[in-house]
């Protein structure tokens, strides 16, 4: 029988340093504001009170856990049967790749900026693609177990469907290096805008 959980004792789960602490505190049963039939398709907001296991949720999702989920399946059966039922996870490994950005850096500065409204939203956009693009080459090493940014090149990044709809300067295919660089010059420029 399993030790009661109780990660309020904690207050956040980001004071939860290790994913195994996280994975002992976490209450199965908050997978229930999701649906039966896997993960949503399409953007899904979840609301709740400070303290009601929104950030949990989402961090359930990230490589580190996925993978400390996978191989500590058989003591944590009844969560590994939940996320599996979910479709992010399976006997061979993690199949779903979950990244947690932090929106808090940077963004309310742009809002002080004595330009225009449509020039401060390219700037918001412009930062915010560039900053998910850096999360997900992260959360894309760390799932298969690699290190970000020494494994870079083994990250290959696929032709685009649409070539005009890509953003000046990338140009697809190309290597992780490549896409890494690319938005970290991104994010260089904004920054110094903003300074």
């Amino acid at each position: 029988m399993r030790e009661s959980r109780n990660p309020f004792l904690l207050r956040r789960s980001e004071n939860i340093d290790t994913d195994t602490a996280f994975l002992a505190l976490f209450e199965p049963g908050i997978l229930d504001v999701l649906s039966d039939q896997g993960l949503p398709k399409t953007v899904q907001l979840i609301r709740s009170a400070a303290g009601g296991g929104k950030t949990s949720l989402l961090r359930l999702f990230t490589p580190s856990v996925l993978r400390r989920l996978h191989a500590r399946r058989l003591d944590e059966q009844e969560l590994f049967g939940r996320v599996h039922g979910l479709g992010a996870v399976d006997e061979q490994a993690p199949r779903l790749l979950g990244v947690m950005l932090l929106c808090g850096r940077n963004y309310a500065v742009l809002e002080d900026l004595p330009i225009g409204h449509a020039m401060r939203t390219r700037l918001f956009i412009g930062l915010l693609n560039a900053r998910i693009i850096l999360a997900v080459l992260r959360s894309a090493l760390s799932l298969r177990g690699l290190e970000y940014p020494t494994d870079l090149s083994q990250i290959r990044i696929a032709v685009s469907p649409d070539q005009s709809a890509l953003p000046a300067g990338l140009q697809l295919p190309c290597s992780g290096d490549v896409l890494n660089e690319w938005a970290r010059g991104v994010e260089r420029i904004i920054c110094a805008e903003l300074d």
